[in-house]
């Protein structure tokens, strides 16, 4: 299963890459060079949330399941999934519902909570393999909905903090096709060859656009069977899933209660350069049943990004948007 091999993923990815340098008119050696495949192996860290089994509090739960452990991915709902739990955790030691933190995501902690990062994900000796007992889960996107979000974020924290717009590694007007161009050939070209080294982009936080696949992969690896993957497309309906096989209804209602009071949203979300609807607009001819058609040169850059992807789409049970079917 390719969903659970690295191996498998850089035997499909690479070729994927080479078709994507190619379209982009890729000649040369070096650019056709062997691919380092890091880019396809980087993990966004986990959150443990331990469920302690307490009879006498109706918050808590009596089932076999011990543990919550989410495989956090950027831009696929994480901050909402890690706040939902924050208040679950506190929910339960203080035997209320509608307890409400009052902290950001980032910031929030509690004694039941633990927060591993990438390295010690990585590390992986805090986790056993296959253990009964912990239930598993991550949430996934779109793979071209969640890069242009991802391209949105980091757009927009460096029109936030102008110390960042000399580290970007585009120089077309914000939000223009050109823009967009630049972005997708610094990623088809720098993530294989000369090596594309996220920590070096740390200060724009260029790991947005590190693909979903090796979250996948490790959480496969290490939770076998135990491990889920839900669409953040239907959030409430993956949310209410996990409450049912945890046993904790408290996790349903509070996502219920989320519906009523306003799901938490980043200020770069708002879209406010239009970035978001600028690069939909452009991404829009991707898809069939939409009468609409792209230059030819436009068309390679959006295949270019579903080759840069594919193993998303394929371990997030994502179709392939019909200009990219052939790949």
């Amino acid at each position: 299963d390719i969903c659970g091999n690295l191996s498998e993923v850089a035997r499909v990815q690479g070729k994927a890459l080479l078709l994507a340098k190619h379209l982009l008119g890729a000649e040369s050696e070096r650019h056709n060079a062997s691919n380092d495949m890091s880019f396809y192996d980087e993990y966004f860290g986990t959150l443990q949330m331990v469920i302690r089994n307490n009879k006498a509090n109706p918050l808590s739960n009596s089932s076999m399941v011990k543990s919550l452990n989410y495989y956090r991915i950027f831009k696929c709902g994480n901050d909402n999934v890690r706040s939902l739990l924050y208040e679950a955790a506190h929910a339960i030691t203080h035997q209320n519902l509608f307890f409400r933190i009052q902290c950001a995501a980032e910031e929030c902690a509690h004694e039941d909570i633990l927060r591993y990062s990438p390295t010690e994900q990585r590390n992986g000796s805090h986790f056993q393999h296959h253990p009964s007992g912990r239930l598993a889960f991550t949430f996934v996107r779109d793979p071209i909905s969640r890069f242009i979000s991802a391209i949105n974020e980091i757009e927009c924290r460096a029109q936030k903090f102008k110390w960042r717009q000399p580290l970007l590694p585009v120089s077309s007007s914000l939000g223009t096709h050109e823009r967009l161009h630049e972005w997708i050939e610094f990623l088809v070209f720098n993530i294989s060859g000369s090596q594309l080294e996220l920590w070096k982009y740390e200060d724009i936080e260029l790991s947005h656009l590190a693909p979903m696949v090796g979250a996948i992969v490790q959480g496969n690896r290490i939770e076998g069977r135990r491990f889920h993957v839900f669409h953040v497309e239907n959030f409430l309906q993956g949310w209410q899933q996990l409450s049912q096989l945890s046993n904790l209804p408290l996790l349903s209602n509070l996502a219920a209660k989320r519906e009523k009071t306003g799901w938490d949203q980043h200020e770069c979300s708002r879209d406010p350069h239009h970035i978001v609807s600028n690069y939909s607009q452009f991404f829009d001819p991707a898809y069939a049943g939409r009468g609409i058609s792209a230059s030819e040169q436009n068309m390679k850059y959006i295949r270019s990004i579903c080759a840069l992807y594919l193993t998303d789409f394929v371990c997030g049970d994502y179709a392939i948007p019909s200009s990219c079917s052939d790949i």
